[in-house]
């Protein structure tokens, strides 16, 4: 991939290493394109490289799935001279997507290689199979740390110390089955989610996310915004979007069918033959700690609006659940399912719920990648301020349309590496419409 002019960066090298011969070679010049996805509830990279085989490199050098691929990346400072690493991951080729001949009567092949981070890849060789105690937070990085090699960073607001055994599972699996496990005490949901920037796992909640001050807002901030100006400057008319999908998945429905609007729970203790029943009302144990807490704007996606026969639907037993719950497997300790008290069963429940609405109403843009070319981490689990002009040009107060602008959440972001120049596609997500002050 060669560096054009208007291109912020540069492939320092892409290397594959063959197993068979136990050597490697650089392909950085043949590769065209890569695209590299982040996930927030992934702690693993993906991505698709695509190159063109001139040399008869994947047959002279044995490249098969499962062999290793090396991708480091640099971008321009202000000095021509001066380089900053950006990228530096290693992956194991998942599977060849595609290979195509152009014309028969050329030696050149095209191909499309799926890549998936190399501790994951790996991961799927390990067994974990034995006890654990302490915090789920803890529980997590210490498997990443013993079978993985990462560090695990983020929050450690998860409650209540457990002891547990996990049951044959890969590392990355019984990390995330505890993960899944986690609530803070208001019951907000967990991340586990792997950077492009940097070689640690991150565990985080969904507050201390949504806390966060978006990094292209705020006073002095340039939101990205769906119209350009005549009279923008450089990083205005970088901030345009370059086009968006939004598409809602909003689905009461579906939350009913899950029990996730007004519902009621019995937890059934096979040892003490004892049911524990909780009610769930999703405005009360929900909406309303969501507005306290200053994370829902002016227009919630569920409100008790919602009626059937003058009584809201959160108000109503749409679903009876009833599950194995937890016993004293552990003398002295919660095992992994058990909770001390009724409200701790029901954290379980808030946390599905605000992971639920987290997806209801996604954004996804494509803007200029050269914001992103800095030491600073902006994509996955970092809030980001997005204006879509309204339709109503002119009420002043309707300056921005409610539905589509505001403070998103970074749910999911793809980096596209081309030869043209660099962009980045992000998924965004949040809690409810309203808009924003700008």
């Amino acid at each position: 991939m060669t560096v054009e002019q208007n291109t912020p960066y540069r492939l320092e090298s892409v290397v594959l290493h063959s197993s068979s011969l136990n050597t490697t070679i650089d392909i950085k010049y043949l590769v065209t394109d890569i695209d590299i996805f982040e996930h927030l509830d992934k702690p693993y990279l993906t991505a698709t490289m695509m190159f063109t085989d001139t040399r008869a490199i994947m047959t002279d050098f044995d490249i098969r799935s499962s062999d290793v691929v090396t991708i480091k990346i640099e971008y321009f400072t202000d000095d021509p001279k001066v380089m900053m690493p950006y990228v530096d991951k290693t992956f194991r080729i998942d599977k060849v997507l595609m290979s195509s001949r152009a014309d028969q009567n050329e030696d050149t092949e095209v191909f499309i290689v799926h890549l998936i981070e190399a501790h994951w890849y790996e991961s799927n060789l390990k067994n974990v199979n034995k006890s654990y105690s302490g915090t789920p937070s803890n529980i997590v990085a210490k498997v990443a740390k013993e079978f993985v090699g990462k560090d695990v960073r983020g929050t450690e607001k998860d409650i209540q110390d457990i002891k547990m055994i996990v049951p044959n599972l890969t590392p990355v699996d019984a990390m995330c089955w505890v993960k899944n496990r986690m609530t803070t005490t208001e019951g907000y949901p967990f991340y586990l989610h792997s950077r492009l920037r940097d070689d640690h796992l991150y565990l985080i909640d969904i507050r201390s996310m949504m806390e966060l001050d978006p990094w292209n807002g705020g006073k002095g901030g340039i939101p990205y915004v769906n119209n350009a100006s005549s009279t923008a400057g450089e990083i205005q008319r970088r901030r345009v979007i370059k086009n968006h999908d939004h598409r809602s998945t909003s689905n009461l429905l579906d939350m009913i069918d899950k029990a996730l609007i007004g519902s009621k729970y019995q937890y059934y203790d096979v040892l003490a033959d004892k049911s524990t029943e909780v009610e769930f009302d999703i405005v009360k144990h929900v909406m309303e700690p969501l507005k306290k807490d200053e994370l829902l704007g002016r227009k919630p996606f569920y409100t008790d609006d919602f009626k059937v026969d003058d009584k809201p639907f959160n108000e109503m037993t749409n679903r009876v659940i009833t599950q194995i719950g937890g016993f004293q497997g552990f003398e002295g300790t919660d095992s992994f399912s058990q909770s001390k008290e009724t409200s701790e069963y029901r954290l379980n429940i808030i946390s599905r719920t605000v992971k639920n609405l987290m997806i209801f109403n996604p954004m996804t843009i494509t803007v200029d990648g050269f914001d992103y070319l800095t030491p600073q981490h902006m994509t996955i689990g970092i809030p980001t301020r997005i204006l879509f002009q309204s339709a109503n040009m002119v009420d002043e107060e309707g300056k921005y349309d409610p539905h589509k602008s505001g403070d998103y959440l970074v749910f999911a972001a793809k980096h596209s590496f081309k030869t043209e120049g660099y962009d980045v596609s992000l998924s965004c997500v949040k809690l409810s419409n309203g808009g924003v002050e700008a």
